[in-house]
């Protein structure tokens, strides 16, 4: 079957905030995510070019869980707020990384997933950033966006983007999200403003 293809400007928006409590949060993933290390030292095989865990690294360790958690809720939220959908989401999968000098991840979508997350846990001054593309015409041809220690990204799953080599270590957890049920209005529990 062939498609006849249309094509619209838009707007598609990256979500970035810093999390309250962020030093002692990123302690403990730190701490987490290098006992998991030692216990599942063999990388994954993906678009990544460092050590990541598995994709479904939250249910082997559910010492992940309340971070999960957290990031569902971030993602119900913004959902909500921006798109108008009172879906709650949840973690379909998670993975865990850490870069080393020169190390970086290739273009790709997180589709069929509704939204992708990251958040960056360790990060320098000169750990690379991550770079999303624009295919908007007469517009910047990408979105470059600098990592900090507690910043949690989240955007539309279907955005390609990718990470540049990057000139020091960068230890970060990305997220796939979709939508587990529909809540209808007013039974919904009541959200923090993103």
């Amino acid at each position: 079957m062939v498609y006849d293809l249309y094509k619209f400007e838009t707007i598609l928006p990256i979500f970035s905030t810093i999390l309250d409590g962020h030093v002692e949060l990123n302690k403990y993933l730190k701490e987490i995510i290098l006992e998991h290390r030692k216990e599942y030292p063999q990388s994954n095989v993906s678009n990544v070019r460092a050590w990541h865990s598995d994709w479904h690294t939250h249910k082997l360790n559910p010492k992940f869980k309340p971070f999960c958690d957290m990031v569902a809720d971030q993602c119900t939220l913004v959902g909500k707020n921006y798109y108008g959908g009172n879906y709650k989401y949840d973690v379909e999968t998670m993975w865990a990384m850490m870069y080393e000098f020169g190390e970086h991840t290739v273009k790709h979508v997180h589709f069929p997933n509704t939204f992708a997350a990251s958040y960056y846990i360790e990060v320098g001054s000169k750990s690379s950033p991550i770079v999303f593309e624009n295919n908007l015409i007469g517009s910047d041809p990408s979105l470059t966006i600098q990592p900090k220690n507690g910043m949690l990204l989240i955007w539309p799953a279907f955005i390609p983007h990718m990470v540049l080599p990057t000139q020091s270590k960068r230890m970060a957890i990305s997220l796939n999200l979709s939508p587990s049920k529909y809540v209808p209005q007013g039974s919904q529990r009541r959200y923090n403003d993103f």
